[in-house]
């Protein structure tokens, strides 16, 4: 069974990578954050994935996050595991937060 959110995040998702509007976040990423791969994990792989965590849960974040790894160059089970250890936290509040 689909829950909405995830539902309307992946929707999202989907619009956002056929309007070439994912790319043009991918650039902007590669442009505006430095060089250093650990920033760029922390920022995508966390932040971003706490807040996606906060909007849709269900392992949205992780599957939005990794894509978003993949796309500026990770290695993709790379992107898929440090995701998933870093999206551990924000579960446990995203979850707090609904309630």
């Amino acid at each position: 069974m689909w829950i909405p959110f995830t539902f309307n995040a992946l929707l999202l998702y989907n619009v956002t990578v056929s309007s070439y509007r994912f790319d043009g976040l991918r650039k902007w990423l590669l442009s505006s954050l430095p060089d250093d791969r650990r920033v760029v994990l922390v920022v995508i792989g966390f932040c971003f994935g706490a807040l996606l965590e906060g909007v849709a849960e269900s392992g949205t974040p992780v599957t939005i996050c990794s894509a978003l790894l993949i796309s500026v160059g990770w290695k993709p089970l790379d992107a898929v595991v440090i995701t998933l250890i870093f999206d551990t936290a924000p579960v446990a509040f995203g979850a707090l937060g609904r309630r």
